[in-house]
């Protein structure tokens, strides 16, 4: 009888678990994991991952040959699959895909400020590459710490695209957007973008029409609501000063003619109306001689006067007088008192100003 022999079965190599696909970041971590029967009798089968079908080296990545392949910082996706090897033979696992998301990346800011007319239409772009699932939204800040989201309807649209458009612009649009890129792969914002809205120009407050004494004092002032930047003040055609007010000292006869203000702003100019400036007069005046006339009778001074807008005021010594029953034109040229009575005696003067 032979010496006995010793009948070994080994099983061939089986998975219950392939490994599943996944979805990283770029530079994130992944890792795959098969999962094999492991039979008491038999020796340990070997594990070697493969990417893309070639064999990974586990010299550069030791988990290559083990059950579980790990992976760091990865850039790049691809096809991984295990080939896990024993006695009886090898069997090769499922296909898993790791698929690589592109990081948020801004390459393109909004202008960091735009100035726009009142009425007119604003845009606001960001170029914004990322992942899959990124969204955007954008923003006004209105001082707190998330600002106010926007939403497409009425002047606006483009709220969650990269492109944000306003249209119509009021003043109450002006202030600071931003956008929010919002993803898996974490969340960015862009640098901040300011709307300036130059409002209309809209004239409340004309100058007026005046007339000037030589030596005196011009004053001419326009009052306008709006965005002004600049006020210039013209005689015809010759500018003559800037500013909101204008004034001249002393006045000469050389400064009368028309005066008009131009106020403008990036949108528009906006011209007041004329202003005649004239230079009046020197007032001077003449009394006529002193009357005598009796009781009862009727008497007449006459103040003869040049010079401009002339106003009159007659005074017995230093009373002012006042029309009534007997004194008739005490504010105009000529003084008249019917029914003279003794005491309508005195001297009499009239005070001319123009």
């Amino acid at each position: 009888t032979s010496a006995g022999a010793f009948l070994d079965v080994r099983t061939p190599p089986s998975i219950t678990d392939n490994p599943d696909p996944m979805t990283i970041c770029s530079g994130g971590n992944a890792s795959f994991n098969v999962t094999v029967p492991v039979i008491p009798s038999d020796p340990l089968p070997t594990y070697q991952w493969q990417l893309n079908t070639v064999a990974i080296d586990p010299l550069v990545n030791p988990s290559a040959a083990t059950p579980t392949l790990n992976i760091a910082g990865a850039v790049t996706g691809g096809i991984y699959n295990c080939v896990i090897t024993n006695f009886c033979g090898f069997i090769t696992s499922t296909s898993a895909e790791l698929i690589i998301e592109e990081n948020i990346n801004i390459t393109g800011q909004p202008a960091a400020s735009q100035t726009r007319c009142q009425g007119t239409n604003v845009s606001f772009t960001a170029v914004i590459t990322g992942p899959t699932d990124m969204t955007l939204q954008w923003y006004k800040d209105d001082g707190t710490p998330t600002g106010v989201p926007l939403v497409n309807g009425g002047r606006i649209s483009g709220a969650t695209l990269s492109t944000l458009s306003i249209n119509n612009i009021a003043a109450s649009d002006a202030g600071t957007y931003f956008c929010k890129a919002t993803s898996s792969c974490g969340n960015f914002f862009t640098n901040n973008a300011v709307l300036i809205v130059q409002e209309r120009i809209l004239i409340t407050q004309q100058p007026n029409s005046v007339t000037v004494c030589p030596g005196g004092t011009l004053n001419l002032n326009v009052i306008a609501s709006g965005t002004v930047t600049t006020y210039t003040w013209k005689r015809g055609a010759v500018v003559v000063g800037t500013g909101p007010a204008y004034s001249v000292f002393p006045f000469a006869p050389g400064d009368a003619g028309s005066y008009t203000c131009e106020l403008t702003n990036i949108c528009e100019t906006v011209i007041s109306i004329a202003a005649i400036v004239t230079a009046g007069v020197p007032t001077s005046a003449t009394i006529s001689a002193d009357v005598i006339d009796c009781e009862g009778g009727n008497a007449a001074f006459t103040v003869t006067a040049t010079g401009s807008a002339l106003t009159y005021q007659w005074y017995k010594g230093a009373t002012m007088l006042t029309d009534g029953a007997r004194i008739g034109g005490s504010n105009t040229g000529v003084l008249t008192i019917s029914g003279l009575i003794a005491a309508d005696g005195g001297t009499y003067q009239c005070n001319v100003s123009g």
